[in-house]
């Protein structure tokens, strides 16, 4: 079917499918002539300045041609003339700079490329001559495939694709030709690929900063197009945004595991642009969410990638597992504070959710871990990488208690069809349970470092658990919350069957006496002050 190519607000060309034939007819025979001066230059038949004389006077003559024909009404073969020409011209600047004996210095190409560049921008801004920006600036990223650049003037390849780039990305983003910066960053993509394979470098310096470079000049034009729009993302946006940082954390993963062994840095560096770029789009789109959320949770889980790289020297006593629950903890934590602070549901429940899951990670990591002497002092106990680490999380569900309400309530005052009050209590029960595993790993390290032997650690175990479980009860009484009690009553339950069925087994009879009595005691004191608490709330019901 036919299609428009816009000229200005009044007019419209219509470019027929003869046409577009046309054109890639034209574009293979331009390739074809840029391929025999190729082999004209090649066999040193024209002197070096003959060459350039030669390759500016064809482009000149096809840019004459094409304003005589643009003059005559003849807009789309005058595009695509003028196109050709100026790819010409760009692939003369490549081949001055990269294979001629002349040799441009950097400053002549800059200076020469940014005014050919500003020259299509003004044609493309001012009379919307599509088919000319397209054909130049591809043509001219294309020309250092033909061209090829040696290794000495690589700098100046960087520089010439890095201008051409730019040009393509702010004209797409004005004009909304999304063709040009998906067309640019193939054939960028492509050139890079074909560069480093012919070079081979033999340090990672170089081509990591040409790929951050190129990835950063992409997600700058991706700020600059919701800047523009100001109205979320375009499907153009999320493709090159998703593309463009999968090749570079592809290829500087690549670099680093190849030349330095990790890939920490890369997903790191990710991460931050990620992040910081999401507080920008929010304010710069009208506060818009998706964008700003969408950058931002794929920064935290880049970060989070990068920690089992930074923690892998820590392998050993398992410190490695310590160092991850921090990271994770924290950027999920930063996640919940963001979408607290924004009210944002969803971002809310996955934040939870993903710390749930940290802390089911870490209780199947955490006895893994080893404690490390501090001050000459074999081992100290709540004082200890692993025993923060319990602290955190435990902390982290109590201000999820107290917090996660306001934002998650319903007008029903439900949270996920439940009543605020059962979310709330769960919420600080998970936190209680996170205390219990605290409590028994360390007393677990503390009879294992110091060798005790009046009491068996299971013993200690179950003293802790009851203790604690007790305190629970106790708490459920005074705050008149069934789910503490009923909690409570489960583990001294279960704890009293593994007093009895595993803890004192091969025990004598007097430490079974002693201890047995004990428990009923604290059992018995419990059940008293229930039965009291129930029998004073009763009067006061009636």
């Amino acid at each position: 079917p036919d299609y428009f190519i816009i000229m200005d607000e009044k007019k419209k060309i219509r470019l027929s499918n003869g046409s577009v034939i046309l054109g890639i007819g034209f574009f293979f025979l331009f390739l074809s002539a840029v391929f025999a001066l190729k082999i004209v230059f090649s066999e040193g038949l024209i002197p070096e300045e003959g060459k350039l004389a030669l390759s500016f006077f064809i482009s000149a003559t096809g840019i004459a041609a094409a304003l005589w024909l643009f003059r005559s009404n003849k807009r789309i073969p005058s595009e695509v003339i003028a196109g050709f020409s100026t790819a010409l011209l760009l692939a003369t600047f490549a081949y001055a700079s990269f294979t001629s004996p002349i040799e441009w210095s950097s400053n002549t190409l800059a200076i020469s490329l940014s005014i050919a560049t500003m020259i299509i921008i003004a044609l493309a801004i001012k009379i919307g001559m599509r088919i000319l920006t397209f054909i130049s600036l591809m043509g001219g990223l294309l020309s250092p495939i033909i061209i090829k650049a040696s290794e000495p003037q690589v700098f100046l390849l960087f520089l010439f694709m890095l201008l051409l780039n730019s040009g393509s990305i702010y004209i797409s983003i004005k004009r909304n030709w999304a063709e040009l910066r998906i067309g640019s960053f193939m054939i960028t993509l492509f050139v890079y690929i074909i560069y480093y394979t012919l070079f081979s470098p033999v340090s990672w310096e170089k081509p990591f900063f040409y790929i951050s470079c190129f990835f950063l000049a992409y997600m700058a034009g991706i700020i600059y197009s919701l800047y523009v729009n100001r109205n979320g993302f375009s499907i153009v946006d999320s493709y090159i945004g998703l593309i463009n940082s999968l090749n570079f954390i592809l290829w500087s993963t690549f670099l680093f595991k190849h030349f330095t062994g990790g890939y920490a840095a890369p997903l790191i560096i990710v991460g931050f642009v990620f992040i910081a770029s999401s507080l920008w789009m929010y304010h710069i789109t009208n506060k818009s969410l998706f964008p700003a959320i969408a950058y931002s949770a794929a920064g935290l889980l880049l970060l989070a990638f990068s920690s089992n790289d930074l923690s892998a020297p820590l392998k050993e006593g398992g410190l490695n597992y310590v160092v991850n629950v921090y990271i994770w903890i924290l950027l999920a934590f930063i996640a919940y504070a963001v979408a607290y602070n924004l009210e944002n549901k969803p971002l809310m429940r996955i934040s939870i959710g993903a710390i749930l899951i940290i802390l089911l990670y870490w209780y199947t990591v955490a006895w893994e871990v080893d404690w490390i002497p501090y001050f000459g002092i074999k081992y100290i106990p709540f004082l200890n990488l692993g025993a923060l680490a319990w602290v955190v999380l435990a902390g982290v569900f109590f201000y999820i208690s107290a917090t996660a309400p306001r934002v998650l309530k319903s007008d029903n005052n439900e949270i996920c069809k439940l009543d605020i009050r059962y979310f709330t209590i769960s919420m600080a029960l998970i936190a209680h349970i996170v205390i219990g595993g605290l409590f028994t790993v360390q007393i677990l390290n503390l009879w294992d470092a110091y060798h005790i032997r009046f009491i068996q650690p299971n013993m200690a175990l179950s003293i802790s658990w009851i203790t604690y479980s007790s305190i629970l009860f106790v708490w459920g009484i005074y705050t008149r919350e069934m789910l503490y009690k009923l909690f409570g009553m489960i583990v001294i339950g279960i704890t009293s069957i593994k007093v009895l069925f595993y803890d004192i087994i091969n025990t004598s009879s007097s430490y079974k006496a002693i201890f047995f009595a004990i428990l009923g005691i604290l059992i018995v004191c419990i059940a008293l002050l229930n039965f009291f608490a129930e029998r004073n709330e009763k009067p006061k019901q009636e």
